[in-house]
């Protein structure tokens, strides 16, 4: 599952695209967004997100942790 939301004074303002909604309307210069990747695994979600800002010339990460090195999960929903 790929998620991704506005993010601002909130953690997540206003989702973007997703399970849980698609906005109609566009993207624009120097908008902040979250971009999150959620694969299940055994009764838990493992999740990896990364904060963008959308330039001139396409997404700018500005999450300075690289993942190649770590591992985290999410929620146990059992």
């Amino acid at each position: 599952m790929v998620t991704g939301h506005s993010i601002g004074l909130e953690c997540e303002e206003k989702h973007l695209f997703g399970p849980i909604e698609i906005l109609d309307g566009t993207f624009e210069e120097n908008m902040a967004l979250e971009i999150e990747a959620w694969e299940p695994y055994e009764n838990t979600l493992i999740g990896v997100e990364d904060c963008y800002v959308l330039a001139k010339d396409g997404l700018r990460r500005i999450t300075p942790l690289e993942k190649n090195n770590h591992f985290q999960t999410g929620l146990n929903f059992k």
